[in-house]
């Protein structure tokens, strides 16, 4: 068998290890241009600086709840149940025990909920729930506070991205808001801030339209957006 060709000329092994300088030049070219376009691409891609706060999200219109003054007959009823009534329009009528005869309406758009099965004629205890007005707007308003120190920066018109508490935003989505008004007065060392939902609880994937009176959430009022370039080298 014969023996394994040694090689041995200093010039043959000299050629054999070096790399080729096209090859060396074209890996230098190609990270650099990958250099540079990630530099130019930070001057493009935004981050946004936010300040975190937790708030309480309800209707601009809270719920109406119609409670007997006094023990009380009902006499005529207009609206019934998840019927959609207008500003002034009657809900139903009642004599109290001195027979003062009075009629109750409506002071907006609202859905009806009567709370009990009920009939002309019917007698009502007093303090006795009778019935719910249920807002159909849509609008929602959010409220919390904000330590002072982290007020620098914040102003009304920011936008604001709202994560529901009871409703996952992996699985929901997020709602947008923006800050609506900012109160003058520390109380506590915090000042309070309004949020203004114009799309209501419409988030990034569906419409939610929660059985509750209030939300709590978890919100990051954008207060700047700086070019990644920058946020990057300011650290």
């Amino acid at each position: 068998m014969p023996a394994p060709l040694e090689v041995r000329s200093e010039e043959i092994q000299e050629i054999m290890g070096a790399v080729p300088n096209r090859l060396i030049r074209w890996g230098s070219a190609t990270v650099l241009v990958i250099v540079i376009g990630m530099v130019t691409a930070s001057f493009y891609i935004e981050f946004p600086q936010t300040v975190a706060l937790a708030i309480k999200i309800s209707a601009q219109n809270p719920s109406q709840l119609y409670v007997a003054p006094d023990d009380l007959n009902l006499g005529k009823v207009w609206a019934h149940s998840n019927q959609i009534v207008g500003k002034n329009d009657s809900l139903f009528s009642y004599s109290d025990q001195k027979q003062n005869h009075k009629v109750v309406t409506s002071p907006g758009i609202y859905r009806v909920e009567w709370l009990r099965p009920l009939t002309s004629g019917a007698f009502l205890e007093k303090n006795s729930n009778i019935m719910v007005l249920v807002d159909t707007s849509g609008a929602y308003i959010g409220q919390g506070e904000l330590a002072g120190e982290l007020m620098a920066g914040v102003r009304k018109g920011q936008p604001v991205h709202i994560q529901l508490d009871a409703y996952p935003s992996h699985e929901f989505g997020s709602v947008t808001g923006q800050v609506y008004a900012i109160s003058p007065i520390l109380k506590d060392k915090k000042y309070g801030i309004s949020f203004f939902l114009p799309q209501g609880l419409q988030t990034t994937r569906d419409k939610i339209s929660p059985s509750q009176s209030e939300l709590t959430a978890q919100a990051e009022i954008i207060i700047k957006r700086r070019q990644l370039f920058w946020q990057f080298f300011s650290h």
